[in-house]
């Protein structure tokens, strides 16, 4: 069932904020090696910095609908510099409001899929990525990162009370960072960088709303199909 439901996502569902113009190249899988050498680790860090200032903009553009009073908690936490990138922020923004109706449809489903992750645990990013690999296609575009920081907004607001949060929450940024670098980074470099995106028309927001949400409905219900297997 799960190789059913994943083809016709994948057949079906192409997800980015590239749309019409998105690329293809032969690095888009998820298996995909990534290059070594100086320049390739130089290229590699500055996708790893630009992933997480686009996802705390996405965290803070999402606690500033559900939760207004905690986003200066997480402007803090999150230790944005002060020379932040008004591009970086507005993809973050963008992808947030994309999101919005993932995030609300499938909060129960999330919250089950949650309860399966220790954030204290010292093997937690291994757990972390199975999950998410789970839940995705084999083919990387901007749906796939879209699920990827929805489900990492949901840890963030559930560990939000928890006297721990700090931690759990830089956790929660590492574990999405390096799911990006292992997983995603090269693609996103094959797409000229997370800033080619904020320089592209988004002209058809509507369109992405729906695929990206179809996307992201589809992978919950992927994930739940894994873990009922598991139990």
């Amino acid at each position: 069932m799960i190789g059913q439901v994943n083809q016709h996502v994948m057949t079906n569902a192409r997800c980015g904020l590239t749309h019409k113009t998105e690329k293809k190249v032969s690095a888009n899988k998820m298996s995909a090696p990534l290059g070594s050498g100086d320049g390739q680790n130089l290229v590699m860090d500055q996708v790893d910095r630009e992933t997480r200032e686009v996802f705390i903009h996405f965290v803070i553009e999402n606690f500033r609908q559900d939760d207004p009073s905690q986003v200066n908690n997480v402007i803090l936490l999150g230790g944005l510099s002060s020379q932040q990138n008004d591009r970086l922020a507005q993809i973050g923004r963008q992808l947030a409001r994309i999101g919005d109706d993932v995030n609300k449809e499938y909060k129960t489903q999330f919250e089950q899929i949650a309860n399966e992750l220790d954030m204290s645990s010292e093997t937690v990013y291994e757990k972390f990525s199975k999950i998410v690999i789970s839940m995705l296609t084999q083919e990387a575009n901007w749906g796939r990162i879209l699920t990827l920081f929805c489900f990492g907004y949901y840890l963030a607001c559930r560990f939000l009370r928890n006297s721990s949060f700090v931690q759990l929450f830089t956790r929660i940024i590492d574990c999405v960072i390096q799911f990006v670098r292992n997983h995603i980074a090269q693609w996103i470099i094959s797409q000229g960088g997370w800033l080619e995106v904020a320089s592209q028309n988004l002209r058809n927001e509507r369109s992405y709303l729906y695929t990206c949400s179809f996307i992201g409905g589809m992978a919950v219900v992927l994930l739940a199909i894994y873990f009922l297997r598991k139990k």
